[in-house]
């Protein structure tokens, strides 16, 4: 899913159909977008990027694996493809390796290739062609446009509206991370 396409739901929720017309014409035939379009899609993307950075910094970590081959026992953050948050863990094969984090590596007790699991920091989203990711599938594009939503109506000053758009996308947060667990029944015996 790209980010225009949640962007376009947000859209609809705010009531804006000819801007989420809009939208969709330019991701599907490339049609340019109107000056006004321009304008009310830039609040939309930083609402959209305010979100999904919540959500990955409180409720959905974004996780990544890589692997690396430690110079002198030494990963640097440099070589990592994303921005780490926080080192997971580091193993070999299936096997745990012991390591150190400092401020501009990762010291490793291994001179092997080694696969490091992280968090990393999520970067904003900069056209309507960007890929969606969160942490966890259970976070719906629907979800996200609520909290857009409530971003946007923030912005632009209606406070009652915003509060509850974002007390509903509280609850949709809680519902979709909430793990369901139904417990059997013992079946009654016969006394």
């Amino acid at each position: 899913m790209k980010a225009g396409n949640i962007i376009s739901k947000a859209a609809t929720l705010l009531g804006k159909f000819s801007l989420k017309n809009e939208i969709e014409e330019n991701l599907n035939n490339g049609k340019r977008l109107s000056e006004s379009a321009k304008t009310e899609l830039e609040k939309l993307f930083s609402c959209y990027n305010l979100t999904l950075s919540e959500l990955s910094e409180e409720y959905c970590p974004l996780k990544f694996k890589e692997k690396f081959t430690p110079i002198d026992n030494k990963i640097y953050f440099s070589n990592f493809s994303k921005t780490p948050l926080e080192i997971k863990s580091v193993y070999k094969s299936v096997n745990p390796v012991s390591f150190k984090v400092y401020p501009t590596y990762v010291e490793v007790y291994c001179a092997e290739e080694v696969t490091v699991e992280y968090i990393y920091k999520y970067t904003d989203a900069q056209t309507l062609t960007d890929d969606f990711l969160i942490g966890s599938s259970a976070i719906t594009p629907r979800v996200i446009a609520e909290g857009m939503t409530a971003e946007y109506l923030l912005v632009v000053g209606l406070y009652e509206e915003a509060l509850l758009w974002r007390d509903r996308y509280v609850r949709s947060v809680a519902q979709c991370l909430l793990k369901r667990k139904v417990d059997k029944i013992k079946p009654r015996g016969w006394y």
